[in-house]
């Protein structure tokens, strides 16, 4: 019995893992369109002197774009940017204390995305993102669309959907919110990614399904366009009092 249970530690201990790398992000940063902002990501359960870093970035609407990857400490720790990405792209690392820093300068409007630093241990690792905002500069206000239900909806579906466009917009990161009366509701909601459009703005559109007892009651219906960064609020709203089918 006791061989039994030592050749069953051994097989334990042989077969064990060490935890996954987890890289940790603030949420969000703000920052004001020609200054500097440095975005930190720290590496739990894995030592980052010899690991490479990475970071890439995603704007609203578009692929992921790799920003630039550092090699580790033991390897020189030599710094490699990607092919539209300038030195106002900076990095450091600090390996005692498992965190690297991705440091932005003269920032323009077009660096707002969100920033995802990565680290290779036998698998590829991502950190949760940073959201990076712009402040202080005019927002692009959209223009904003709320649509009835359709006649043939009305008369035939026991489901109605609200339909609320906002396009003409710049950035990108932004929340649609809906509200029935004075409440605001998440039921029902269905809200399409940002597309970047030919003139770099943004187009999204989010959609309201409610019982159509509800819209026969001549409920009122709001749609909501926020930018995450402001306080700016665009709203439209809409009942079977307001719209001529």
């Amino acid at each position: 019995m006791g061989i039994v249970f030592m050749m069953s530690l051994l097989l334990l201990c042989f077969t064990s893992v060490s935890p996954n790398p987890v890289l940790l992000q603030p949420e969000s940063a703000f920052v004001s369109p020609g200054t500097s902002v440095s975005l930190s990501c720290t590496v739990k359960n894995r030592d980052i002197s010899d690991r490479w870093l990475r970071w890439y970035r995603q704007r609203p609407g578009m692929t992921p774009e790799w920003i630039l990857t550092h090699k580790s400490t033991n390897d020189g720790g030599a710094l490699f940017r990607g092919s539209e990405i300038t030195d106002r792209f900076t990095h450091s690392r600090n390996d005692p204390k498992n965190t690297v820093t991705l440091t932005i300068n003269n920032v323009e409007l077009k660096d707002s995305a969100v920033y995802y630093c990565s680290i290779y241990a036998n698998a590829m690792f991502l950190g949760n993102g940073t959201e990076l905002h712009m402040i202080d500069w005019k927002l692009q206000v959209p223009s904003l669309e709320l649509f009835p239900p359709s006649h043939q909806e009305l008369t035939s579906a026991e489901m109605v959907t609200l339909t609320c466009l906002a396009h003409g917009f710049y950035p990108g990161f932004v929340d649609m919110i809906w509200k029935v009366g004075e409440s605001q509701t998440q039921s029902g909601v269905t809200t399409s990614f940002p597309k970047l459009e030919s003139d770099n703005s943004y187009t999204m559109s989010s959609y309201l399904m409610v019982p159509v007892s509800d819209w026969n009651a001549k409920e009122e219906y709001s749609c909501l366009f926020k930018y995450k960064s402001q306080d700016t609020l665009v709203q439209k709203s809409i009942s079977l009092n307001t719209c001529h089918l």
